[in-house]
């Protein structure tokens, strides 16, 4: 029988999201997650900080690397970082600013799940950043955004996407991790998801599995993603859920953007 383990709400940088009011649209598509990244996505899980043409020049923040991962199809590279506290992010994101990057938009809500994120750009490249529970997601694309993506009514840059995740769990498929993107009910700018890409990492008693978390999507207004870990364990054991990656949409700032969410998870 599949149990529900724990329910996240939150709303995170994604593509420099506000916090906006509303309810989730009905019937959101669900579909399995990729198995294995697409040819257009190379993907490192060395801890190293990447040299490419998106990081070039680029501040390197504290904190781990635990993976990269570059995509041709959408120009961009997406980096998860590990063991970064908020003064360490503060600082890093302070030394973005001195360093030419003028900030777009910042959104922080105090709540345990919810990501402080931002978007910042200079004359050569856009930064989207999510950080939640010690983890920071980047995103760096190619395409400067300049302020007016602070006025997305006039602009018609996507700026108020929700992250919803889950997970769940029976004894065949272990952890189940659920994860959609939308925008509320009755808001607009509608998003044109192209597609997604990022890992999902579930730790239960101290073991863990990675997967890739993908899909590709044609405009489509929300995404809904499920992902069957295979990880096992018995019941009171203790985890974590890690969901972080990179958004894609036409109609975005910078053509997308970072989400990042942790969460706590015990086996019914």
């Amino acid at each position: 029988m599949k149990k529900i383990l724990s329910l996240i709400f939150a709303v995170l940088l994604l593509l420099s999201l506000s916090a906006c009011s509303g309810k989730r649209p009905k019937n959101i598509p669900m579909e399995n997650t990729a198995t294995a990244p697409p040819e257009s996505v190379t993907l490192s899980q060395e801890p190293l900080w990447p040299e490419n043409e998106y990081t070039h020049d680029l501040p390197i923040p504290p904190g781990t690397v635990c993976w990269t991962m570059t995509d041709s199809s959408q120009k961009c590279c997406g980096i998860q970082i590990r063991a970064l506290s908020r003064e360490q992010f503060d600082t890093y994101y302070q030394t973005l600013l001195n360093s030419g990057f003028a900030e777009i938009e910042k959104i922080h809500d105090g709540g345990k799940y919810i990501s402080l994120g931002s978007i910042v750009s200079n004359s050569d490249k856009s930064i989207s950043l999510a950080f939640s529970e010690s983890v920071l997601m980047m995103t760096i694309t190619k395409q400067p955004v300049d302020g007016s993506a602070r006025r997305f009514w006039e602009t018609g840059n996507l700026t108020n996407v929700y992250v919803n995740a889950y997970s769940t769990y029976n004894d065949e498929s272990g952890v189940q991790v659920i994860t959609e993107l939308y925008v509320p009910d009755r808001q607009i700018p509608t998003p044109l998801f192209t597609g997604v890409t990022g890992l999902i990492t579930v730790t239960v008693a101290g073991n863990t599995t990675t997967h890739y978390l993908g899909c590709v999507a044609d405009s489509a207004s929300a995404l809904g993603l499920a992902l069957s870990s295979n990880r096992l364990g018995s019941s009171g054991d203790k985890g974590t859920v890690i969901i972080a990656g990179t958004a894609h949409a036409d109609n975005a700032a910078a053509g997308g953007g970072s989400f990042c969410l942790c969460y706590e998870i015990t086996l019914p």
